[in-house]
């Protein structure tokens, strides 16, 4: 990766009938749910480190961006924003 840039990975969060669901796009078969946000950003990231794991029991080889500290950045659809930011629908 190219010096000053952000090693951070996007997690893509997604409403769903019961609550929320994430997953990564460059860490394919990764996924979590939960009822709320705040549910979901702590559960993602014990999906991530668990994952990572069986990675590397499985001896497979683990994503550069994965393979030390690393950090998430979360995009939401625009139905989330608004339940999560209730004011900025006025």
């Amino acid at each position: 990766m190219p010096k000053g840039l952000d090693s951070r990975n996007s997690v893509v969060l997604e409403k769903t009938e019961s609550g929320y669901s994430a997953y990564l796009p460059d860490l394919p078969g990764c996924i979590s749910t939960g009822e709320s946000i705040t549910d979901i950003k702590y559960s993602i990231r014990e999906a991530v480190e668990f994952h990572i794991d069986g990675m590397r029991i499985e001896k497979l080889p683990i994503p550069e961006a994965f393979a030390r500290d690393f950090g998430l950045t979360f995009k939401m659809d625009v139905a989330s924003l608004f339940e999560w930011f209730p004011g900025s629908q006025e």
